[in-house]
C-alpha cells in the first residue's frame, strides 16, 4: 500500500536485499490496492521516487516474453550510500489463470542466476497475496535444489513446513499442481547459459548432440520419416505433445479446421510466432482464414513453395475452387538475397472489402527433402530480413510453414534466434 512503501524499502536496506521476485504481473498487485498507478519503483529512467528516507532510481529496464528484468538503485538520504537491486517480475502470472510452467522455469532459471552474484544475500520474493505464487516459487526453488543434491524430493512435506510458517502457502489445486508440473521441466532438462566465447570456443558438435539427445529424450512416439510429408493423421498420432503442456494450449483454436498451429513466444515477445505444416490437399482456406484471423504480417516458408505439394491451391495467380469464400492474389517480388525471395499474398473475404496483406519469405535454397539447407547463411539472412522489415511488428503474429510444425526458428529484436523448445 501508498503507506506502506517507506517501510518496503526499510526492509530492502535493513536486510541488504540485492535481488526481489515479483511473481505475478504488477498490474494484479495494483488491483488489490485499487490503485492502477501505485507500485513501489519509478514508472521510467527520468522518474524518481522518494520516501522520506530513501531515492529510488529506475536504472534500466529489459523485457522479455513473461516477465522483465529492472536495475534499481537505492540511496539511503540519512547516511549518503546507495546500492543497486536486480528486480525480477514474472508478469505472466495473471489473477488466478496459471502461467505455463515452461516460463515460470525460465523465469526461476534467471532469478537463481541474478542470486548466483551475491550468495550470502537473502532473496525477497512477493505477489499480490504472498501466499500464491510467491509460495509456488519458493517451493520451486527450495525442492529444486534440494532433488539436485539428494536425488530425492517431498512436495507434501516442504508445503506442509511452509504452511507452519505461514497459513495458506500454496492457495489451491491449480497451484499444487504447477509447482508438480515445474519441477518435472526442472529435472527433464538442466538449463544452463552460455556465452558466446564459450559457445565459439568449446567443441560445438559434442555440446549440440548431448543437448539434442537429452530433448529427444522428452519426445516419445515421433516418427522421423525423411521421405514423406505428414498428414493429419500424422500430427495427431505420431507426435506426442510433451508432458506439462496441453495440446488445448498449444493449438490455435480459430476455426482452423485440419490445419495445426502451434502458439509460441520469441525472446523478448509473448505468443507472436505460429508454427506449421504445409497444408495438405483440401486445407488452403483454413491457412487463409487462419492468415486474415490471426492478422499475420508475415509468412516464412523453409522451402520453395514451388517445391512443396498443394502449394498451388493458395499460392498462384488462379487458386484453387476451393477458396470460394476467398479472393487470393500473389504479386511476386525480388530476390531479396542469394538464399531468400520476397512476394506479397492478398485476401480477403468476398463478403468483405477489406484486403488483408501478407509478406511472404522464401527461403529458396532449402530444398524440401534435405534435412540442412547447404548454407547455414540462409537461415541468418531470412531473420535479418524480417528484422529489418517494419510492416512485422514485435507484437505482431508471424507464420512460419515447413515439412513439420516443430521446425522452426526464432526471430529474435535483439539479433539472437534459438531452436523451438520441444
Amino acid at each position: 500500500m501508498q503507506n506502506t512503501i517507506s517501510d518496503f524499502w526499510q526492509m530492502v536496506w535493513q536486510e541488504q536485499i540485492h535481488v526481489i521476485a515479483l511473481v505475478n504481473n504488477h498490474l494484479d498487485v495494483c488491483k488489490v490496492l485499487q490503485n492502477v498507478s501505485m507500485h513501489y519503483w519509478p514508472d521510467s529512467n527520468d522518474c524518481v521516487k522518494e520516501t522520506d528516507k530513501f531515492m529510488i532510481t529506475l536504472l534500466s529496464t529489459k523485457v522479455y516474453a513473461s516477465f522483465a528484468i529492472r536495475h534499481i538503485n537505492v540511496y539511503n538520504k540519512e547516511i549518503s550510500e546507495s546500492y543497486d537491486i536486480t528486480h525480477l517480475e514474472f508478469n505472466s502470472w495473471l489473477g488466478n489463470v496459471m502461467p505455463n510452467p515452461f516460463d515460470l522455469v525460465i523465469y526461476h532459471n534467471y532469478v537463481t542466476r541474478a542470486m548466483e552474484k551475491y550468495p550470502d544475500s537473502k532473496l525477497l520474493v512477493h505477489c499480490s497475496s504472498g501466499i500464491g505464487p510467491t509460495a509456488v516459487i519458493i517451493a520451486l526453488d527450495a525442492l529444486y535444489k534440494h532433488g539436485l543434491v539428494t536425488g530425492v524430493i517431498n512436495v507434501q512435506e516442504f508445503t506442509r513446513k511452509m504452511r507452519n510458517d505461514r497459513i495458506g502457502m500454496i492457495q489451491n489445486l491449480d497451484q499444487y499442481i504447477c509447482l508438480y508440473k515445474c519441477l518435472n521441466e526442472c529435472f527433464r532438462a538442466k538449463m544452463c547459459v552460455v556465452t558466446k566465447d564459450e559457445l565459439q570456443n568449446e567443441p560445438i558438435l559434442l555440446r549440440a548432440n548431448n543437448e539434442f539427445c537429452i530433448l529427444l529424450s522428452m519426445i516419445s512416439g515421433f516418427r522421423n520419416d525423411e521421405h514423406s510429408l505428414p498428414c493429419k493423421q500424422d500430427l495427431e498420432c505420431e507426435y506426442e505433445i510433451p508432458k506439462g503442456m496441453n495440446r488445448e494450449d498449444m493449438l490455435i483454436q480459430n476455426q482452423l479446421g485440419q490445419h495445426c498451429g502451434i502458439l509460441l513466444s520469441s525472446f523478448t515477445t509473448k505468443d507472436c510466432i505460429i508454427a506449421g505444416s504445409y497444408p495438405s490437399h483440401g486445407e488452403a482456406a483454413d491457412l487463409i482464414r487462419h492468415l486474415i484471423d490471426q492478422k499475420c504480417s508475415t509468412l516464412v516458408s523453409v522451402n520453395p513453395l514451388c517445391d512443396v505439394p498443394y502449394s498451388k491451391e493458395w499460392y498462384c495467380i488462379d487458386p484453387s475452387d476451393d477458396l470460394t469464400k476467398f479472393q487470393v492474389e500473389v504479386i511476386k517480388g525480388p530476390k531479396v538475397s542469394q538464399h531468400v525471395s520476397l512476394s506479397t499474398l492478398r485476401m480477403r473475404i468476398h463478403s468483405t472489402q477489406n484486403w488483408h496483406q501478407v509478406t511472404v519469405y522464401q527461403i529458396t535454397s532449402w530444398g524440401l527433402m534435405e534435412k540442412l539447407p547447404p548454407d547455414t547463411c540462409a537461415l541468418l539472412d531470412v531473420i535479418k530480413i524480417i528484422q529489418l522489415d517494419k510492416s512485422c511488428g514485435s507484437n505482431t503474429d508471424f507464420v512460419v510453414l515447413s515439412r513439420y510444425n516443430h521446425l522452426i526458428f526464432y526471430v529474435e529484436e535483439n539479433k539472437r534466434y534459438q531452436p523451438n523448445k520441444l
